[in-house]
């Protein structure tokens, strides 16, 4: 192999490298961006300003206040800075979309400048419009709920980090602890900051493709931060949005401004899932004695609302959630990459350096 052809082939395995790495994050970026011009407002399960109605009686198509709430023509009040207040409003059509986002304006203000509560939650689930102690919902739903917990009643916790977002998914059997902050009972938590702001805040609950994501801009930066994601979450269709709010002892206003609900585009896979050890696989290829798999195409009318856990996965959900653990893999990923290229570079400076002194010594 002759000297010249050396450099030739080496040089363009360095600039192969080179694109290959930044072409993958580009696209990587690009996809993301294209993901999120292809979503699709929908109306039927949003609410805007301006509200129509007044005081107990809200007259905007597909949508029902309940209990305490109370509207005006910017917001709508679930519950005023009163104790024992309970208060929902709830969409009166179910969601057929597998993939969602709803995105809600929110603000929680009061008198209370330590002690404040109980909070607000957000709701996908089977039955609206039942009062219950979950945040003036019920207990024991079916479906999920988001909540934005202002109050700590655990006064014995490892880490003090209220107020605090959490999901749970329930099948109409688990009972929300209270006393615990429905520790043993949620999915995922995060601390959040959201109490007397002087600005308002925002949450987006996404649902796609059995992943849940919640994020929130409780900075008004006008950006996402992820509060925390969670593959292999398993939701119907047909169950009914909701927001609700509750006051104990402690009270809050619990003020919406807007609801905006986007239907996410499915992605077109064929992928085939081992619900028992969350391995993809093809479907044309899996062993007959898998206990069960479920197909992109299944009918999602029929799904019981639950997750996968895998063996692998950590019990303590605030180490997960707190959001160092993702921002340290892509950095390390960063990193490792950057080194690799480093790598690269260094040894093909070398052999071009060896070549050309070999190449010297044979021309003198």
């Amino acid at each position: 192999m002759s000297s010249s052809f050396k450099k030739r082939f080496l040089s363009r395995a360095l600039l192969q490298g080179f694109w290959f790495f930044c072409f993958s994050h580009f696209t990587s970026a690009t996809d993301e961006n294209v993901k999120f011009s292809e979503e699709f407002l929908r109306r039927e399960h949003s609410l805007m300003k301006p509200f129509q109605g007044s005081g107990m009686v809200l007259s905007i198509p597909n949508w029902e206040i309940f209990g305490n709430s109370m509207v005006t023509k910017k917001f709508v009040r679930l519950t005023n800075d009163v104790p024992g207040r309970r208060g929902s409003i709830w969409n009166l059509v179910p969601v057929e979309e597998p993939n969602w986002e709803m995105q809600l304006h929110f603000k929680i203000h009061g008198k209370g400048k330590v002690y404040y509560g109980d909070g607000l939650a957000f709701w996908y689930v089977q039955d609206k419009m039942v009062d219950g102690p979950v945040f003036g919902s019920k207990d024991q739903f079916y479906g999920l709920g988001v909540f934005i917990d202002t109050y700590m009643n655990d006064q014995k916790p490892v880490r003090r980090e209220h107020p605090i977002i959490q999901a749970v998914v329930n099948n109409g059997t688990l009972s929300y602890d209270h006393e615990k902050d429905g520790k043993v009972q949620e999915l995922k938590r995060c601390p959040v900051k959201v109490q007397n702001l002087d600005h308002e805040t925002y949450l987006s609950v996404r649902y796609e493709d059995d992943t849940l994501t919640v994020a929130v801009d409780v900075e008004n930066k006008q950006e996402w931060t992820t509060c925390f994601s969670e593959n292999h979450v398993r939701l119907p269709t047909g169950l009914y949005l909701g927001l609700s709010a509750a006051t104990g002892d402690l009270s809050d206003n619990h003020d919406i401004f807007d609801l905006k609900f986007y239907a996410l585009p499915s992605k077109p896979s064929q992928v085939m899932t081992n619900l028992h050890n969350s391995t993809v696989i093809c479907p044309d290829l899996f062993p007959l004695d898998f206990h069960t798999y479920v197909s992109k195409q299944e009918d999602r009318g029929q799904i019981v609302p639950s997750i996968i856990v895998r063996s692998d996965r950590t019990t303590d959900s605030y180490e997960e959630s707190s959001g160092w653990s993702g921002r340290l893999k892509k950095a390390m990923l960063w990193i490792f990459g950057i080194l690799a290229l480093l790598g690269v570079i260094v040894t093909v400076l070398y052999f071009y350096g060896k070549e050309e002194l070999n190449s010297r010594k044979r021309f003198y």
